[in-house]
């Protein structure tokens, strides 16, 4: 299973990834903390997950996402959205109220996606601190 945790205290935070990564906008730049490349749960090999401290500041915006958005499908030529469109999506709408960013989120997934069979779970968290 993969999977990404933060746990906040004031202004910082800690974080701890299986293959998922955390995204940090912080003025108008992404700032990715990449997860382990190893799952949780049954394995052949022991993995000690690595944990990661940030600090954090007034306004900056936490994103934690399932693969299912850059893994979708869609768009004119049928290609996966892929993260790097991701990422410029949330750079474009981070000044937004979280409430705006999701109705932005929705929109962009379900017009990439089009007539398109949805591949995956879709679950993006953001935070604005």
């Amino acid at each position: 299973m993969d999977i990404a945790l933060i746990r906040l205290s004031g202004m910082k935070l800690s974080f701890t990834g299986a293959y998922n990564p955390l995204l940090i906008l912080r003025n108008k730049e992404i700032i990715i903390i990449k997860g382990d490349k190893a799952p949780i749960g049954k394995s052949d090999r022991s993995t000690n997950f690595t944990p990661h401290e940030v600090d954090l500041n007034k306004g900056n915006c936490l994103y934690l996402f399932s693969d299912g958005y850059p893994d979708q499908f869609g768009g004119p030529k049928g290609k996966k959205f892929m993260s790097k469109r991701l990422k410029a999506l949330l750079i474009s709408i981070g000044h937004l109220p979280m409430e705006k960013q999701k109705d932005h989120l929705q929109t962009a997934f379900n017009e990439w996606k089009g007539i398109n069979e949805q591949v995956d779970d879709v679950c993006i968290a953001g935070i604005r601190i």
